[in-house]
């Protein structure tokens, strides 16, 4: 089985701080901002093209965002018409504005609410 070389599959994103790498100087939380700032860009421009909000996963968002950033990222969810589905640790996701279904996994099998 062969697998084409060329094409936007095979294209590498280069994300900077000022001039310098961000793969190398930024720290996880700035690298993980950048991807969430990217999706979310891309996440607009579907919506835009196609006339409906995506269906958004978002796994363990919030394992390295400061507080700034996890806020920013509350307000922009409370503002998507789409449906989001979160997986966290993080009890603070839970107060984000909307309809919510919260369900948790415990002792290995799937449990409904808080």
């Amino acid at each position: 089985r062969g697998f084409t070389q060329r094409g936007p599959h095979a294209d590498d994103l280069v994300f900077r701080l000022g001039d310098r790498p961000a793969r190398i100087y930024a720290s996880q939380g700035q690298q993980r901002a950048m991807v969430l700032a990217l999706k979310i860009a891309e996440i607009e421009a579907l919506e835009a093209a196609c006339g409906h909000a995506p269906v958004l996963l978002l796994d363990d968002v919030s394992s390295e965002l400061d507080p700034g950033r996890t806020e920013r990222l509350f307000e922009f969810l409370e503002g998507f018409g789409g449906q989001v589905f979160i997986t966290t640790t993080d009890r603070a996701f839970l107060r984000i504005k909307g309809e919510q279904k919260v369900w948790r996994v415990q002792a290995g099998a799937l449990a409904e609410g808080e």
